[in-house]
């Protein structure tokens, strides 16, 4: 499925997985993480991806970023046990019979966990990002977030539908 990039770029399209890298790194900007979860100040905010990687290297952008200060990271992992130092933690579509048990794994960390499985947000995710109209959307499960200690931003909630 291709995305227009929008006015002045007509014959360039961008992957669906591009556009949802782009919202990992946007959402970065508005979730508040808390103080002491962060070793050092010099650590980095680690995004990590769980499973088969979708995006690819739609994602290395990333790398080279920064937000409040920190120099922004990308991991991949195999196994809920390494996210340890993650603090937003993608799941692939790869892992969704293994979602819960992921979920489960970080439920005590302070982590904004994000996937594109169908209902992501409804069984204890906190972001999940689906496609409707051609355009990456989102919904969000704030009770999901307090759990791990995060505050999300007033800017990113008023786009966001809502899990109830």
């Amino acid at each position: 499925m291709q995305f227009p990039t929008g006015a002045g770029s007509a014959n360039y399209n961008i992957s669906e997985y591009e556009v949802k890298a782009a919202f990992l790194y946007n959402f970065t900007k508005f979730v508040e993480w808390p103080q002491d979860a962060f070793y050092s100040a010099g650590e980095p905010l680690t995004i990590c991806i769980i499973g088969s990687d979708p995006f690819g290297s739609g994602i290395d952008f990333i790398k080279t970023k920064t937000v409040n200060n920190r120099r922004l990271e990308i991991r991949r992992l195999g196994e809920p046990a390494d996210t340890r130092e993650c603090r937003v933690l993608f799941i692939s579509p790869s892992e969704k019979m293994r979602m819960q048990e992921i979920l489960n794994a970080v439920k005590e960390q302070d982590i904004l966990t994000v996937s594109d499985i169908v209902g992501f947000a409804h069984y204890g995710g906190i972001i999940e990002l689906y496609v409707k109209d051609r355009k990456v959307r989102f919904r969000i499960n704030a009770a999901a977030a307090r759990k791990h200690r995060l505050k999300i931003g007033s800017q990113l909630l008023e786009l966001a539908e809502k899990e109830q």
